[in-house]
């Protein structure tokens, strides 16, 4: 009976709390719903990276392996020459095949390499936009942790004002982190 008369009591200060007890609910459920999205795109930016850097350390072990043949190719052109003096004929057509044989792989690893640059580079752009759309929502959170400190004020100081504020915050965390969804794919 002594709470019911407490809850209809209209002189009863914990009565007017009910709105910004609603709406610090409601901030808590967007800052938990954009907290999960800045983990998400935080975690695409970390495997992104990770891809990354393991497509350059590709692309670097095809370069080391360009650089090597075209190394062979310059030796096979000297061996030419000293083959043709010592042989002949038979030295010139050995050390012309093989010779063939390197251009075919430095080409192919030419071909190779730029292949890997672009993907490599493509997964670094990746990357970027990840991070650029986690900073959207680690700014929304931002926003949203004020304004349920907002809130809490209102409790602490029984002013509408602060969570006439909160709402204001509120609402600018949810729009900046709403601007990670318009962030170029």
């Amino acid at each position: 009976m002594h709470e019911h008369a407490i809850e209809h009591d209209p002189h009863n200060a914990d009565h007017g709390n009910k709105t910004p007890a609603f709406i610090a609910s409601v901030l808590a459920i967007f800052m938990a719903l954009i907290s999960l999205g800045g983990h998400r795109s935080h975690t695409a930016a970390i495997l992104l990276q990770a891809k990354a850097t393991d497509q350059w350390a590709y692309y670097q072990s095809s370069r080391i392996k360009l650089s090597a043949q075209e190394d062979i190719a310059e030796l096979m052109a000297e061996m030419m020459v000293q083959l043709a003096g010592r042989e002949g004929n038979q030295g010139t057509v050995r050390a012309s095949a093989y010779e063939e044989k390197v251009k075919n792989k430095i080409k192919k690893y030419q071909d190779k390499s730029a292949e890997i640059r672009v993907e490599a580079e493509g997964l670094e752009s990746g990357v970027h936009l990840a991070e650029k759309k986690a900073n959207y929502f680690d700014i929304g959170e931002i926003f949203l942790e004020v304004a349920i400190v907002l809130c809490s004020m209102t409790f602490l100081t029984r002013r509408d004002f602060f969570w006439k504020c909160a709402v204001v915050s509120g609402g600018i965390g949810v729009g900046v982190a709403a601007l990670s969804f318009m962030v170029a794919h």
